[in-house]
């Protein structure tokens, strides 16, 4: 886990048909192997597949790498087996969509890979070929309900891998723990609009910017301010307008003063003196 994961944060200023929306919400290092951002990376999954695979037709495969050669070749060869078994699984099942994780085997090694897709696509010679692809030591394939996949995978994701070198192995094949069908787009969105800032003293800095946010917004006439707090940060949506002058100093001074004792909250890139709220 990064040692700054949620001590930077994402602050964003939307002015909307209705009003405006402000937002400050705390940047995770997004790592599966952070315990903090792990559980809300597979809580992403499981909506994934909620809402791109439909119910009734969605069948769950299993492999596991044979045990020979080298762990590292295993993980090495995942991206190349992978592609060969969609390629003649789509030439002879037509289109269809995927989801596949990887985690390791319970010896903490190998890998071993649950996939979700949206057709029958196990035939017996797909069967046969499993083995020519190394996932043939162990091999399933049942069909499954949407809703039960999301759970069921989403539960892998959740845990923490056992101990052992698969995640440095992992790493050094560049592996996805998590990859999908292109058509269905990325799983994990992010949003260009949000600027990056850090706050040296969260609990203050957090506390501070939203009383200066809503104080202005009361300035400016807002007659509706709702604050959401969603565990760290805050989100506000409210009918005014933030004031230019106050947009103007957080924008451009980069630099925030958390308290009455002058404790930085945010240091920007070039240090340009207190703004004055």
């Amino acid at each position: 886990m990064s040692s700054e994961c949620g001590q930077i944060y994402r602050f964003m200023v939307k002015n909307t048909e209705t009003g405006s929306q402000v937002g400050l919400i705390p940047v995770l290092c997004k790592s599966w192997s952070c315990d903090k951002c792990r559980p809300q990376k597979a809580s992403q999954v499981k909506a994934f597949i909620r809402k791109n695979f439909s119910e009734g037709d969605l069948w769950i495969l299993t492999f596991t790498y044979y045990h020979k050669g080298t762990p590292l070749n295993a993980w090495k060869n995942i991206g190349k087996n992978l592609n060969n078994m969609l390629s003649y699984a789509r030439k002879y099942s037509g289109t269809f969509n995927y989801l596949r994780m990887v985690e390791p085997h319970k010896d903490g090694l190998w890998p071993h890979i649950h996939m979700i897709v949206s057709k029958d696509i196990a035939t017996a010679n797909f069967v046969k070929l499993v083995t020519a692809w190394g996932f043939g030591w162990n091999f399933h394939c049942k069909p499954i309900e949407a809703f039960q996949a999301s759970n069921y995978l989403s539960k892998y994701l959740t845990k923490k891998w056992p101990e052992g070198d698969a995640e440095l192995l992992r790493q050094i094949t560049r592996t996805r723990i998590v990859s999908s069908s292109r058509r269905l787009g990325p799983i994990f969105k992010t949003d260009s609009t949000w600027k990056v800032v850090k706050l040296s003293n969260p609990w203050r800095g957090v506390h501070f910017l939203l009383n200066a946010v809503v104080s202005d917004l009361k300035k400016e006439g807002a007659t509706s301010i709702d604050v959401e707090l969603p565990g760290e940060g805050f989100l506000i949506k409210s009918d005014g307008i933030l004031s230019q002058s106050f947009v103007h100093a957080i924008s451009d001074s980069l630099y925030w003063i958390c308290d009455v004792q002058h404790h930085v909250a945010y240091v920007g890139y070039k240090p340009l003196g207190a703004v004055p709220f």
